[in-house]
């Protein structure tokens, strides 16, 4: 009778699983509110621009995962089991959003997918907060592949996921030519690649293994690591900032999920927009936006470098004078728009922004890096 309850209760789990994934299949896990992505999309006229962008996020995003062949788990990293508890908590969180759908046994996870491949976790200190820790993927395990198998990024080519992306010299042209008095404010996506859903043909090549020898998790969302990664969320990142722009909100850049949104002073906005139709025609004379490996660009007049201006848009939009709404406070009626401006569209669509990291509209602003060798954006003071 034992033996047979075992048996039962097996059957029962299994069950419970593949209706967790038959239900995911059917309804993507993401925040986003893909009626009204449609409905704005279509509003801006860019539904040509990001033609499948409805589609993905209802059903998936394509992240280049080749089809598993044959089941390969390697062990994870040591610091698993020299900081349990911390990896625990990740893992629990991770279960209690819904980006992971488990546990299961190695042979659970064959008969609800087929074969499939993990890659090794390991836990890095995050140097902001003690006794934080990050778990990172190694996508890119085995290093060297061979006849039976090769690692998820190997076939994953990074150029074939282009967005764009404000660099320093991007950011650094946008502040020179910023009215007198401008402010900024820093906005921050709450764990932006798991707002990403992958298309369900994909998810044997995100298995996770856990702390436990025969214990996995079906991971359905976009990931940290994958080589595809940064530029499936880039294009709704672009889509995000393009739909702001059009809604007459800018100057915006952003670099993966932070985003400064620029605003100027209301008796600024016709001198400004008349800069920003000069800077159109210069970029549609140069023809328009240019992929540079993985990054999209748009390539303005030359400077007295003899290089030429990065945009990471085309300036196509006016800014436009938001200040007159009812909902404005007396400082943000002096700007063309203010915060309630850009809540009232990220509503709209669903963007989570992560509160804690908010760094409101000022004249000065400060972003620090989260790693040592890039700069994510710069001190400006408009």
């Amino acid at each position: 009778m034992s033996t047979v309850t075992n048996v039962q209760d097996v059957e029962t789990r299994t069950m419970e699983l593949r209706d967790a994934l038959e239900l995911r299949r059917k309804q993507a896990l993401t925040p986003y509110k893909v009626d009204e992505w449609i409905l704005l999309l279509s509003q801006c006229n860019l539904l040509d621009k990001y033609p499948n962008l409805p589609h993905a996020l209802q059903h998936g995003f394509n992240a280049g995962i080749r089809t598993i062949y044959t089941t390969f788990t390697p062990n994870n990293s040591p610091t698993l089991h020299s900081h349990p508890e911390a990896y625990q908590e990740v893992v629990s969180k991770e279960f209690n959003r819904g980006h992971y759908i488990g546990p299961c046994l190695k042979h659970e996870v064959e008969l609800l997918i087929g074969p499939f491949q993990s890659s090794p976790l390991s836990l890095v200190p995050k140097l902001a907060k003690p006794n934080k820790f990050s778990v990172v993927h190694n996508f890119s395990f085995p290093h060297s592949p061979d006849s039976d198998v090769s690692s998820i990024n190997y076939t994953i080519d990074p150029n074939m996921y282009p967005c764009t992306w404000g660099t320093f010299s991007t950011i650094c042209y946008t502040i020179h030519n910023l009215p007198p008095g401008s402010q900024a404010l820093i906005q921050d996506v709450a764990e932006a690649y798991h707002t990403i859903p992958i298309t369900p043909n994909q998810w044997p090549g995100l298995v996770v293994k856990l702390l436990d020898d025969d214990a996995f998790a079906i991971n359905t969302c976009n990931n940290f690591g994958l080589s595809s990664a940064g530029g499936i969320y880039g294009k709704v990142g672009d889509a995000t900032t393009d739909i702001f722009q059009a809604q007459g909100i800018g100057p915006i850049s952003k670099w993966v999920d932070d985003h400064i949104f620029f605003c100027i002073p209301g008796e600024q906005r016709a001198s400004y927009n008349t800069k920003r139709q000069r800077w159109h025609s210069i970029i549609r004379q140069n023809g328009g936006r240019i992929q540079s490996g993985s990054r999209f660009w748009y390539k303005g007049e030359t400077m007295p470098n003899d290089l030429p201006a990065e945009f990471d848009e085309d300036a196509a939009h006016p800014i436009l004078d938001f200040s007159h709404l009812i909902n404005h406070s007396q400082s943000d009626s002096m700007f063309t728009y203010g915060d309630t401006d850009i809540d009232a569209i990220s509503d709209r669509l669903g963007i989570p922004w992560e509160p804690s990291k908010t760094i409101p509209f000022s004249t000065v602003v400060l972003l620090a890096t989260t790693t040592t060798t890039n700069i994510k954006y710069i001190w400006c003071q408009a």
